[in-house]
């Protein structure tokens, strides 16, 4: 949401608040099928707190509450929505602190986290966290996304644009990060006249993960193909702008093989008497990607 701030000079500035609270989670409710909350529900969510196995159900290891379960009410449901945005806010805080030097350049300026209290009628120093509200404050960037590409920039710059795009997905890359919701409606696209030129920045990091300190080169390597963090943004602009008419120049920097790298081959060659060239390639994306 769109909130204004008062600077030191009694000034306002407009920023954004992204706040992660399980009562407004739409998107994690649709992907597991939870019920959307309603304020009835608070009453007994509050409740489920003072009943003496609330704290087994909390404790329990995490696995065991990694997905909806048929058999959970619905305090339960509200505690896993509950963890997820706490899990949500936690891997968004570890990117923007891994990514510091490119904030307010390749991504938002995180300018502070911050904690909503919300008191119930009781207190109980065990259970206090599950009535806070985490999110973050963020630079307001003015823009379009770059699914809006064709309707918002001229056609002599799409391929900057996009070439630019791909290049904020590969610092990912670099860094260590595995974006798991890389599309067009998460690059915000900000034009820049005076200097002939676009900014382009990367949005909703919290379904992001660094790379765990036991995932070793191979698997990580592997993780990676199968994301194919960069090739999803660029095979998505590829369609789009292949409607009107547009053939995006898009060659994977083949640091992680993949799925993704085989599904831009196949589309380069679809006729299958292009087989004998689509091979040659593979083998020459495999021997860059190996130092061979």
């Amino acid at each position: 949401m769109e909130v204004e701030a008062a600077t030191p000079s009694n000034q306002s500035t407009r920023l954004v608040l992204k706040i992660y609270d399980h009562r407004y989670v739409t998107k994690l409710e649709e992907e597991d099928k939870a019920q959307s909350f309603f304020f009835p529900q608070e009453t007994t969510y509050s409740g489920f707190f003072q009943h003496d196995d609330s704290l087994d159900f909390l404790t329990r290891p995490r696995g065991d509450r990694r997905f909806i379960k048929p058999e959970w009410n619905v305090e339960q449901t509200e505690i896993y929505l509950l963890h997820e945005c706490l899990d949500l806010y936690e891997r968004e805080c570890a990117v923007y602190d891994r990514l510091k030097d490119f904030q307010g350049r390749d991504i938002p300026q995180l300018i502070a986290k911050v904690r909503l209290p919300v008191t119930p009628s009781w207190s109980d120093v065990q259970l206090a966290e599950y009535y806070k509200i985490k999110g973050i404050l963020l630079e307001l960037i003015d823009g379009f996304t770059l699914s809006q590409l064709v309707d918002k920039a001229p056609r002599k710059d799409w391929q900057k644009i996009c070439d630019q795009a791909i290049g904020v997905v590969q610092l990912c890359d670099e860094w260590g990060i595995l974006n798991e919701d890389v599309r067009a409606a998460n690059v915000l696209v900000t034009p820049l006249p005076l200097e002939n030129a676009y900014r382009v920045v990367l949005l909703d990091l919290a379904f992001c993960r660094l790379r765990d300190s036991d995932e070793f080169g191979v698997e990580w390597r592997r993780t990676k193909g199968e994301q194919n963090d960069e090739g999803a943004i660029a095979m998505e602009m590829q369609d789009i702008l292949q409607k009107v008419g547009f053939d995006l120049v898009y060659e994977p920097s083949c640091q992680y093989l993949g799925l993704g790298t085989f599904l831009w081959l196949t589309k380069k060659y679809d006729d299958l008497d292009d087989l004998e060239s689509m091979l040659r390639e593979l083998y020459f994306v495999i021997a860059q990607a190996n130092g061979w």
